[in-house]
């Protein structure tokens, strides 16, 4: 038992493990040896050639959603900021991946696959997988704020919280993904791991559109009684974009 419990931190070597020039030793997942491929090469660059156009696709029009979020404001200003670290980390990844891609191919000679780049642009990909895993949660917790200061929330707009949070989450996700790389933490085991905290997300998102609810349903009925209200409106206003936001 204490033998399995200890590759949670130190997981066993397998073929996935390079050593770099300077004996350290990396974990590069998905990386293909496509100059010792006997059979079925072409099968090989048909699926790097698909995951090429579907790299540059996604790069193309998650970069145009980031766009359309920052022209139309259809997001409170502190999620949109969110949701623009999480497009930037997406195309960080996206283009390390890539470049792996010249590397596998060959197109850029590579001599051992321990050596940098190939552990840099790893910890990038990784890094930008564990953000989508985590954005439900980085997304609940501004939420959370968005509700606690509701009644002022759209005026003050508070930016440091946004800040604060992606600047924690890039770390710690940056940190994560070099432990994994670093063969430090073992993968499976924190993706794992890393997946449970969504399902507690969704039940306190429920938890928050109840409570948004229910506060609007109670601003509604002072403002039926006076409807010149201006803090009321605007308190109503917030609300239901408390409400939009946490639905989407």
């Amino acid at each position: 038992k204490m033998r399995a419990l200890s590759t949670l931190f130190y997981p066993q070597s397998d073929a996935l493990f390079v050593s770099g020039n300077e004996n350290s030793s990396y974990w590069l997942i998905l990386f293909v040896k496509s100059n010792i491929i006997s059979s079925g090469k072409s099968l090989y660059f048909i699926g790097i050639s698909v995951e090429s156009v579907f790299l540059v696709s996604g790069v193309v029009f998650h970069g145009k959603s980031g766009i359309l979020l920052w022209k139309h404001k259809v997001l409170h200003m502190n999620l949109t900021l969110i949701a623009t670290n999480f497009y930037f980390m997406f195309h960080a990844g996206s283009i390390a991946r890539l470049a792996m891609i010249l590397y596998e191919t060959r197109l850029i000679n590579l001599k051992e696959l321990g050596d940098a780049p190939l552990p840099q642009l790893e910890i990038v990909r990784i890094s930008s997988f564990a953000h989508a895993f985590c954005l439900l949660f980085i997304s609940t917790i501004e939420r959370v704020f968005a509700t606690y200061y509701v009644s002022d929330y759209e005026k003050t707009r508070r930016l440091h919280i946004p800040i604060v949070i992606i600047s924690i989450a890039d770390l710690s996700l940056i940190l994560a993904a070099y432990a994994m790389v670093a063969g430090v933490i073992n993968g499976y085991v924190l993706c794992i791991v890393s997946a449970i905290p969504n399902f507690v997300c969704v039940a306190l998102l429920r938890i928050l559109l109840n409570f948004n609810r229910r506060r609007l349903a109670g601003i509604s009925h002072i403002l039926r009684r006076s409807a010149n209200d201006e803090y009321s409106l605007s308190l109503r206003m917030q609300l239901k974009e408390n409400i939009w936001s946490i639905q989407v």
